[in-house]
């Protein structure tokens, strides 16, 4: 397995992004990440403790976690957007053709190294993620918000 934590930390710096405004506010932002344990082990489980913005020094620590997902396309019969987690990590189990269910348990926590993975060479993967309580007043669903995350190969 690749345990690209940095990719990860990308994914929840974006996560936190479209949960917190609406899609056309949408602007990158620099922060630093405070998890435990330290040091990290990358095959264990590595918790999200807060968020701060660089910028203003605001420092977050209650998060949005998605609560529903829909799987658009994903690639051909294996993969590329796959639910995985270190080797000896606790939650969501390895799910080689992610299920929207296993889209959840995977990104529905605040373990670091449960994740959505990509395989090389496999086409395509949509897949529409849901917050409780998003902004997104366009959402087909009520109260929540909708974001879209493309990952192509």
């Amino acid at each position: 397995m690749k345990l690209q934590i940095a990719s990860t930390l990308s994914l929840i710096a974006a996560t936190l992004s479209l949960a917190a405004a609406p899609a056309q506010a949408f602007t990158g932002f620099a922060f630093t990440t405070d998890y435990s344990p330290k040091p990290a082990d990358p095959q264990k489980d590595i918790m999200l403790e807060s968020v701060t913005i660089t910028s203003t020094g605001e420092k977050i620590s209650h998060f949005e976690l998605v609560n529903g997902a829909a799987i658009i396309t994903n690639g051909t019969t294996i993969g590329p957007g796959s639910s995985d987690r270190g080797d000896f990590a606790t939650g969501q189990i390895p799910v080689e053709q992610a299920t929207s269910s296993s889209v959840v348990g995977s990104l529905g926590n605040l373990n670091l190294n449960n994740i959505i993975d990509t395989e090389d060479n496999r086409g395509e993967s949509v897949i529409d993620v849901y917050f409780k309580n998003g902004r997104n007043a366009s959402s087909s669903l009520s109260g929540e918000s909708t974001a879209t995350s493309r990952l192509r190969h």
